[in-house]
């Protein structure tokens, strides 16, 4: 009820942040709340100075995307911080003036600077040290938030590490372990019944001894989808492991291909690549977990979104 009444309360206000014009009657809008985020108010002015910074975004712009405006962004970037601030200081990790005071002496001892010439650099920038320590506050939140809220919820598997360098190397590249069953030219019709009897549940095990012309190996060499004839590569190249392909003709005869096993074409290389495949991996988890985050959290603490389109006569929404 009282946080009903203080998002109200702050509504009504949205308008009326105002002076009056000492040589005309007229009153000048100055600033006005936009959105109010776990009872934290969020200005226009807030939302309007991070996009004239070029930082409309530095957390999470959820739920709209980055083709929407700028000052749409921005606000709900702010939105956003103000949730994440709100949970860390509900689990007591909240920032204290002088965490950041001390982070940022180490980050300027790490850089080898000094606090004089962080300001030179600063008054280059045409910022102040205020502005400064307000922006290395959000990062510390965001970085925090990110440790203590997401990162347990994120679990990576070697499994999921080598299915994700599978999709982003292509089937192209990975090794097919393929099975067949042939059978000669003059033998189409019995190529079409096993077809049959595969796809009403018959095992391919079962298949090979029932069909399989001994003419040729059961089981082939492993082989890259490459370097299969093109016949032969348009019939597996949709299949995955466990699935089995229509009649093929070749030159040789007929044939059912069955992709017993499908791994990687160079183990060497996976290694390679892992520790940066899962620091991608877990990114994409990190965002996705992000946003589904923060929907909950925004049904559950109620954001209320003013339209700053409007600013005599603001409509509240639900986000």
């Amino acid at each position: 009820m009282i946080n009903n009444l203080l998002v109200a309360a702050l509504c009504l206000v949205a308008a009326t942040i105002t002076y009056a014009d000492k040589d005309s009657s007229s009153e000048v809008l100055l600033d006005r709340v936009v959105a109010v985020a776990g009872g934290t108010p969020v200005l226009f002015s807030e939302a309007q100075h991070k996009v004239e910074q070029g930082r409309a975004v530095v957390f999470s712009s959820f739920p709209v995307d980055n083709q929407a405006p700028p000052l749409q962004q921005a606000m709900h970037d702010l939105i956003n911080i103000h949730l994440a601030q709100h949970t860390l200081t509900e689990l007591g990790a909240g920032i204290a003036d002088q965490e950041v005071e001390q982070r940022i002496e180490q980050f300027l001892q790490a850089q080898g600077l000094s606090k004089k010439e962080l300001l030179e650099f600063l008054r280059t920038q045409d910022k102040n040290y205020d502005e400064y320590r307000t922006d290395f506050r959000q990062q510390i939140l965001i970085s925090k938030f990110h440790g203590l809220v997401i990162s347990p919820l994120i679990k990576i598997t070697d499994a999921e590490l080598r299915s994700y360098f599978q999709k982003k190397t292509g089937k192209d590249h990975a090794l097919l372990h393929l099975q067949q069953i042939y059978l000669p030219k003059d033998q189409e019709a019995r190529s079409v019944e096993a077809y049959k009897e595969l796809r009403s549940g018959l095992n391919f095990a079962s298949a090979i001894d029932l069909y399989h012309d001994q003419a040729q190996a059961a089981s082939m060499p492993p082989v890259r989808l490459n370097d299969l004839s093109a016949t032969i590569k348009a019939s597996v190249k949709d299949l995955n492991k466990g699935e089995f392909s229509a009649p093929v003709q070749t030159a040789l005869g007929f044939h059912i291909f069955y992709i017993k096993d499908l791994s990687l074409a160079s183990d060497r290389e996976f290694k390679a690549q892992k520790q940066t495949l899962e620091v991608e991996l877990r990114n994409s988890k990190m965002l996705k977990q992000t946003k589904r985050w923060l929907a909950a959290k925004r049904a559950q603490l109620g954001v209320k979104v003013v339209d700053y389109k409007h600013a005599a006569a603001p409509k509240a929404q639900n986000y």
